[in-house]
């Protein structure tokens, strides 16, 4: 067609297009290990932690740490990877030093928190939650729920239903939905 229009071949820069296909094919297709620089590999990361893909994620973002060992983005990242696969041993001093350096780092303090919650260090539990930030429902609800749980095993009934209420108001399409009102209202009863 731009033969026909033009009478001559299409612009250099199309060309070149056509010749660059195949590199950026050939890359695309390279082995995900390949890390440019921590910059590409915490991308690359981010990326395949949004396709689910945390074991490749792992690859790629320890290769950047280990370029840039003190990037709280990459920290977060793998923290994150490790966190989804339940490696909570490998996430929780990544993801601590995230809550050290940057604690209103998007959804860091829930992770910090529940794995605090599972080590029964109720308190850091509850201090990570406080200090998290989320702009996710579910992450909200999930906040309130651990520590409100947290909160009712140190003995804090009052501040514990409360949590528990906040979570229920936090309408999601949730299984915590339930058993939060429920658990709410049994906290509220006992002495």
């Amino acid at each position: 067609a731009w033969l026909a229009r033009r009478g001559s071949s299409p612009p250099l820069r199309s060309n070149r297009r056509a010749q660059q296909a195949p590199a950026v094919f050939r890359f695309r297709s390279a082995p995900i290990e390949v890390v440019l620089s921590p910059k590409a590999g915490q991308i690359d990361g981010v990326l395949l932690n949004g396709k689910q893909q945390h074991g490749a994620a792992i690859q790629v973002l320890t290769k950047a740490k280990g370029l840039n060992p003190s990037d709280p983005a990459i920290s977060y990242q793998l923290g994150l990877a490790y966190f989804s696969l339940q490696q909570y041993e490998q996430a929780q001093p990544l993801l601590e030093e995230v809550f050290t350096v940057r604690p209103k780092t998007e959804n860091v303090g829930y992770y910090v928190g529940f794995m605090r919650y599972r080590q029964k260090d109720y308190q850091g539990a509850v201090k990570a939650f406080s200090s998290g930030t989320s702009t996710d429902p579910q992450f909200q609800q999930l906040t309130r729920f651990y520590s409100g749980l947290a909160l009712a095993i140190l003995g804090l009934p009052e501040q514990a239903a409360g949590e528990l209420e906040e979570a229920t108001r936090i309408r999601t399409v949730s299984p915590l939905t339930g058993p939060a009102d429920r658990l709410r209202e049994t906290v509220l009863a006992s002495p």
